[in-house]
């Protein structure tokens, strides 16, 4: 029998990482697939050849980089979600400021009109 070396570090990593997500990036007939050999009753079925493991940790890496890379954006993203928040708060001010010059020029139209 072959030694089997499942790399645990990184599936407890994926999974961490990608509970919510896991289910959409890696379907799950795709995994029972690549684990059906390992979990069936005969010996000779339960082995995993070399490349089968090579490939399974191919694609944890793959996934534990692709999270990395989502943390990262939503990251940048929430930055420029508080950036813009704060702009459209200043803008809001520019706005109210001009509105009320506008509304004291016309007022002072008004009077001048009257005398």
């Amino acid at each position: 029998m072959i030694p089997i070396h499942i790399p645990w570090q990184k599936v407890y990593a994926l999974s961490i990482h990608t509970e919510k997500f896991f289910s959409e990036i890696v379907p799950a007939h795709s995994l029972t697939h690549s684990f059906k050999a390992f979990y069936s009753s005969s010996p000779n079925e339960r082995e995993l050849n070399t490349l089968e493991i090579n490939e399974l940790e191919a694609k944890i890496d793959e996934l534990i980089q692709l999270c990395t890379d989502l943390e990262g954006k939503i990251t940048v993203m929430q930055m420029d979600k508080e950036n813009w928040a704060a702009e459209k708060s200043r803008l809001l001010e520019k706005n109210d400021l001009a509105r009320n010059k506008v509304e004291a020029m016309i007022m002072r139209l008004k009077a001048l009109e009257q005398d």
